[in-house]
């Protein structure tokens, strides 16, 4: 189970049709470091909880269906 802070950065992730974050945009929305939000977006990705999309410079990150079911039940 995420702690915290990657919890945070769950719920912080699109839920359904809102596009995806980068690190950066997880970062300012749960108040830690891009760097924080990059490795917790690592951790998650590593569980299926997020799936991480090249566009560019940037790594998008948004939710996958069982992340999207593991933020609606909390």
């Amino acid at each position: 189970m995420p702690g915290r802070t990657a919890g945070a950065d769950a719920r912080h992730g699109p839920p359904g049709t809102e596009p995806a974050r980068s690190a950066g945009e997880l970062a300012l929305g749960t108040g830690v470091s891009i760097g924080t939000a990059s490795k917790h977006a690592s951790v998650l990705r590593r569980a299926g909880l997020l799936a991480s999309t090249r566009r560019g410079c940037m790594v998008l990150h948004a939710l996958t269906p069982l992340g999207r079911a593991l933020v609606r039940r909390r």
